[in-house]
Order: structure tokens, then sequence, then C-alpha cells
């Protein structure tokens, strides 16, 4: 990712868009933030402490749009805070490497059985990002997947025909 600005903050609460605002609707936040911390719009007379703080908030606001404005960087963390989401709140209901699951050729992606009844799947995009935590379809279950080398591989080898 280029900037680790979201890293523990949440980048859409610090440019005060909800996570499913359009982009413009995230450019017009930013540019309303930015522009009340900037340094020129910060009365000269303030203190070094205010000034200081104005610059940081400047900084932190900058960063998230830096994140939030490019398509790329904007669903890599998306993808990072929903998993750090389900880290948090999804029990676990098995670890499995990868080469468990099943690529199923009619839903293009790979899949594997929940205890429900339902199934995790897993896309090629999500295997790419190595998303390591997956909700079943169905109930509240996740699946921890595991990569190695030799999995990555292989998928890599599948995709180009090999």
């Amino acid at each position: 990712m280029a900037s680790d600005a979201g890293s523990s903050q949440d980048l859409y609460a610090i440019l005060g868009v909800h996570p499913n605002a359009t982009q413009e609707e995230i450019k017009k936040c930013y540019q309303k933030k930015i522009l009340q911390y900037h340094p020129d719009k910060i009365d000269p007379h303030s203190s070094a402490d205010v000034k200081q703080h104005a610059m940081t908030i400047y900084s932190v606001i900058d960063k998230a749009w830096q994140v939030l404005s490019n398509p790329t960087t904007k669903k890599e963390y998306d993808s990072r805070v929903k998993e750090e989401k389900l880290n948090a709140t999804l029990p676990v209901y098995d670890t499995v490497p990868l080469d468990d699951l099943d690529w199923d050729e009619e839903s293009d992606c790979y899949c594997y059985p929940c205890r429900c009844g339902g199934e995790y799947a897993i896309t090629e995009a999500d295997v790419d990002e190595q998303i390591e935590l997956v909700c079943c379809d169905t109930c509240t279950l996740g699946l921890r997947v595991i990569y190695s080398e030799e999995s990555l591989t292989r998928k890599s080898e599948v995709d180009t025909g090999s």
C-alpha cells in the first residue's frame, strides 16, 4: 500500500464520510477539512502549540486523502479494514491451507464447506491479496486460510496455464 495512514485510524472518520461515500463526496469532505486546517488559514498570532496541532491534523487529513482518492489504495485499505473487523469479531471455525479449498468453475472461486451447510468462498482477487479470513455465506463462522509459497506458485501456474 502506498501509505500506512490508516493502520490504526479510520480514514473515513478522519475525512468525516461514510465508507460507502462516493468519490465525489469523499473529495468534497477532504477539501472542506484540508482547508479548515491549512497552515495559511491558521491565525498567525496563534501559539506554537496550536499551529503544530493544526499541522498534525492537516498531515493526517492529507494522508487519508492519499489513500482514499486512489481506487487501488482505497480498495486495499477497505480490504484490510474488513479483514481486521472479521478477525476481531468472527469466530473462526477452522484453519486450512489454500490447497484444501476446491476450485469452483461455475462461481469462479475457491470453496470450502462450513459445518452449517453453507460454504466459504474466496475469489482469485482475495487470494492475490492473501485475505486470510473468509466468512461463511450462511452463518457467522469464519475460515482462516493459510497461504504457502507452494500453493501460491501452483495457483499462479493454473492461472497462466503452465
